[in-house]
């Protein structure tokens, strides 16, 4: 969809807050009232990590930056390398992508399984990622006051000039803005926070699947509850179809 706006984000975008409930595997709009937590083996690639998903019930669209709060904790060691990504979900809960190409452009007859499964070729959603001992935020002294005034909610600046690790079990916050997305949400799709402990994107060559290496270790744990409010800001339209 091509569409010009005025002003970034648009001025009918509206930046929600949604609270993990890890309990239930399950974005809402309030506070969890009840401790839970959930937790990923954080150096296997054969877990997937952590989900949380939210189903929309109108037409919805996500414009801009994403921000993600997360409480989290490891008893294995010092610092942890957390990822995460925003995927699309269908009405039945399958996760959707998107193909940056025209199946046009590629040989006569080619499907979409057939495409490799490179970031080059297919988008799966917008994600980020943090080292845990370099979670302090600070605001960005590269802007003018002007420019800082029109930093929208989803975003955060991480100096990355020292380590501050944690000790073993400690639950610390980590904030990590994702990077700006454009999807669109018919009634009954809906949106999924994944958290894991490895590259959530897809590779850049086939020679690098699950190849890259971090410094995690054992279970990285995700905490909600009233003293650790985990939550997402997500930049969405009002539920109507905007023109």
């Amino acid at each position: 969809m091509d569409r010009v706006e005025t002003t970034y984000p648009p001025s009918y975008v509206k930046h929600n807050t949604f609270f993990l409930d890890c309990a239930s595997g399950t974005l809402q709009d309030s506070e969890a009232t009840v401790s839970s937590s959930t937790k990923y083996l954080s150096d296997s690639w054969d877990d997937d990590g952590a989900y949380f998903t939210l189903q929309f019930e109108d037409y919805t669209e996500l414009i801009g930056f994403s921000r993600v709060k997360l409480y989290m904790s490891c008893t294995h060691t010092d610092d942890m390398d957390v990822y995460v990504i925003m995927r699309k979900l269908d009405r039945e809960g399958n996760p959707l992508l998107y193909v940056n190409f025209p199946l046009e452009a590629f040989p006569s007859g080619t499907t979409e399984a057939d495409v490799p499964n490179l970031n080059i070729f297919k988008y799966l959603g917008p994600g980020s990622r943090l080292r845990a001992s370099h979670r302090r935020i600070e605001p960005d002294p590269n802007l003018s006051p002007e420019q800082s005034k029109m930093i929208a909610p989803g975003d955060v600046w991480h100096p990355h000039n020292r380590e501050d690790k944690i000790p073993p079990g400690e639950v610390v916050c980590l904030e990590i803005a994702l990077w700006p997305g454009g999807m669109i949400f018919e009634a009954g799709e809906s949106i999924r926070l994944e958290i894991k402990g490895h590259e959530a994107t897809l590779p850049e060559f086939p020679a690098l699947e699950r190849v890259p290496t971090n410094l995690n270790r054992g279970h990285h744990v995700v905490h909600s509850a009233p003293e650790y409010p985990s939550s997402v800001v997500l930049p969405l339209t009002s539920g109507k179809r905007a023109t």
